[in-house]
């Protein structure tokens, strides 16, 4: 608490108070005119030159003075409050018996409120705002900007689709608004697709998208024997892609055709995951990869008992499919082969995996690598060149070409291919047969 007076310059004190308000005080004559302010955390200020003087006195330290003409009305208030003191200014009175000041008197009471100030201009609302911030637009799409990415499901858990309309609503929304990722509830009932089920992809960067079916069974109510069940079409680089589960439902029907296509569309896909994938029991293909598809990774596909091949890699349209690495796939019992190329396609590395009892045959068409591989029992060939027509070099590395799982017995299905003596030549082709054999595998010349 800090006590004030107000004093003439050699004469008496005319107010004083007492206040804990720091900040800054005000002076005030006649009403409107300011004389002097000061806080009073500050020291003295200048004396005026001119009119009757007085000085204010803060706990017996002079912190302003001011000059007025006698008969000035006189406030005395801090900065948002009433009036601590008020007095009219009278011509000076020498104080009694030639003392100086006297003591402080008691603090006056509060000064009334002051008047409420004019209302200020109306301000801006949020669209203009928006638009003043540089942006543009009509208030339709300035709302749509407020509205952020889907969040989980209440309780925080993965979506549960309850059926195919459900399931493509959430794979539209992938690439949209932020959201780059899907991932099912593995508990998800099994739900039946009636038609081609799409999964548009887009480039989004390096972030990638991302998707994971839970292992969620996605059965086929496709019967006519050509219709894919799912099919991922566009552009996209560094994408996961991963456990997913179909069944065809050619046990019993003609089924779906392929069980899933990928396909790339208006630029390539490269650079991304594909893994844990069985596509079986289809009218097709279990899986077929066509078009620009290239520097991908392809890990524990499992595509059996397909009514063509296991997995197809192909350039129907054109494009370029390179520098692909298939690994430890289980592609047997299929009534074509294990996996085909066509097109011209050769560019891709095997690594590890299982080729058993296909009814035409393990590999046909062109590879550039193939290890540690076991093709036992899978029809006439573990892998044929033949029909490839294009110059090529394979290198075929540790891998089991018998029947009987041995490695002596060369029977019938453990012949590799080629398309004949001249031909093998010209088109530098070679393969090693490597791993422990007693004696290296035949080769059959077409």
């Amino acid at each position: 608490m800090a006590n004030y007076v107000v004093q003439q310059r050699e004469g008496s004190v005319v107010a004083s108070w007492a206040s804990n308000v720091v900040g800054q005080w005000n002076v005030r004559g006649n009403g409107w005119q300011a004389l002097v302010q000061w806080t009073n955390t500050n020291g003295p200020v200048a004396k005026p030159d001119t009119g009757l003087e007085f000085m204010v006195i803060q706990d017996g330290i002079l912190v302003a003075n001011f000059s007025t003409p006698v008969g000035t009305a006189i406030d005395i208030y801090p900065q948002g409050y009433g009036d601590a003191a008020t007095f009219t200014t009278t011509l000076p009175v020498a104080p009694s018996g030639g003392g100086g000041a006297g003591p402080p008197g008691p603090p006056g009471p509060p000064g009334q409120p002051g008047t409420p100030g004019a209302p200020g201009a109306p301000g801006e609302d949020a669209y203009h705002e928006w638009l003043d911030a540089g942006n543009t637009g009509t208030m339709a799409q300035f709302l749509a900007s407020l509205v952020g990415p889907p969040g989980p499901p209440s309780g925080g858990g993965l979506p549960r689709p309850a059926n195919q309309a459900a399931l493509q609503a959430l794979i539209n929304a992938v690439g949209q608004n932020g959201v780059l990722a899907l991932q099912l509830d593995p508990t998800t009932p099994a739900i039946t697709l009636t038609s081609t089920l799409t999964i548009n992809v887009m480039d989004v960067g390096d972030a990638g998208l991302f998707f994971d079916f839970g292992r969620v069974l996605l059965e086929s109510g496709i019967t006519d024997g050509v219709t894919p069940l799912i099919k991922l079409v566009g552009t996209t680089k560094h994408m996961v892609f991963q456990n997913l589960l179909i069944f065809g439902g050619a046990f019993s029907t003609a089924g779906c055709g392929d069980g899933l296509q990928i396909i790339s569309s208006g630029g390539p896909i490269l650079l991304s995951q594909f893994q844990n994938i069985s596509s079986s029991w289809c009218g097709g293909n279990g899986i077929s990869v066509q078009g620009d598809v290239y520097e991908n990774t392809f890990t524990g596909w499992d595509c059996k008992n397909n009514k063509q091949n296991g997995a197809l890699f192909s350039t129907p349209n054109g494009g370029v499919i390179s520098n692909l690495r298939l690994i430890s796939p289980d592609l047997s019992r299929n009534n074509l082969c294990g996996a085909q190329t066509a097109n011209g396609v050769q560019s891709i590395d095997l690594i590890g995996g299982s080729f058993i009892n296909n009814l035409a045959g393990g590999w046909e068409g062109a590879i550039r690598s193939a290890s540690f591989v076991n093709f036992e029992n899978t029809g006439a060939f573990g892998f044929d060149f033949s029909a490839t027509g294009l110059p090529f070099m394979a290198t075929i590395l540790a891998c089991n070409l018998t029947s009987d799982g041995g490695g002596t017995g060369i029977a019938a299905g453990g012949l590799i291919k080629y398309s004949g003596t001249a031909n093998l030549q010209q088109s530098f082709n070679y393969c090693t047969a490597e791993g422990g054999l007693a004696t290296p595998p035949p080769v059959l010349f077409s």
